[in-house]
């Protein structure tokens, strides 16, 4: 299992969206039905919100990512630091 943590910049929101509910939004839509776990680390609507996502399979990784870039852009939130979870940590 693979595990990114996901360092949001949401201090440039451009819309007046709800960050917490957009943010949320997102994520689901990123996710797409497959087997991609999210955990919220520090809250959505903090100006670095951030949250650690779980992957079954390192072939999703591009994916999400590109699909949360994507559902993220009408906001102005911005995908600011992303790093690697140690092995182990999320267990």
């Amino acid at each position: 299992m693979l595990g990114l943590l996901f360092t949001f910049d949401v201090a440039a929101v451009r819309l007046a969206v709800q960050t917490p509910v957009f943010l949320t939004q997102a994520l689901q839509v990123a996710r797409a039905g497959q087997h991609i776990a999210y955990q919220e680390i520090r809250p959505c609507g903090e100006a670095h919100s951030q949250v650690a996502v779980l992957f079954s399979d390192l072939g999703q990784l591009d994916g999400f990512t590109a699909r949360l870039t994507r559902a993220l852009l009408p906001s102005g939130i911005a995908i600011a630091e992303l790093r690697a979870v140690p092995n182990g940590a999320c267990q």
